[in-house]
Parts: C-alpha cells; structure tokens; sequence
C-alpha cells in the first residue's frame, strides 16, 4: 500500500504545479528540506496551514478517502 503522508502530497503539488520551491521559502519562512521532502521531515501544523492558504488550496483536497 502506498500511503502518502500530506507533507508528501504537498511536496507532489507544488512539483507537480511548477511552483517555486525557493519562493515560497522565501515568502512563508518554511525550510527548503521540509518543501522538497528530502530529509524525511514533515511540515508542522502551522506550516501545513500556512502552505494550504499560499497555495490556495483546501486543506481538505489533500485527504485521502482511504483513511477513514
């Protein structure tokens, strides 16, 4: 089973959109690692909210339907 934390799906996103990774560090203050997901580490709450509204997204649209 390959289940994505939402950290992942996020780090998908913005891959995915073609959105600047150094912009968004740059502009909302969360670490380069954490947005490419290359350490492992995942956002904090109060990233992941932060992230949702800069990227105008739901933060419901990254839920997975399996998990419940």
């Amino acid at each position: 089973m390959n289940r994505q934390t939402v950290t992942q799906r996020l780090v998908h996103y913005i891959n995915d959109n073609h959105i600047s990774v150094e912009r968004i560090q740059a502009d909302l203050g969360i670490p380069e690692g954490k947005l490419k997901y290359s350490e492992g580490e995942e956002l904090t709450a109060s990233e992941f909210l932060s992230l949702c509204q800069y990227l105008n997204i739901h933060p419901e649209q990254l839920r997975n339907d399996k998990d419940n």
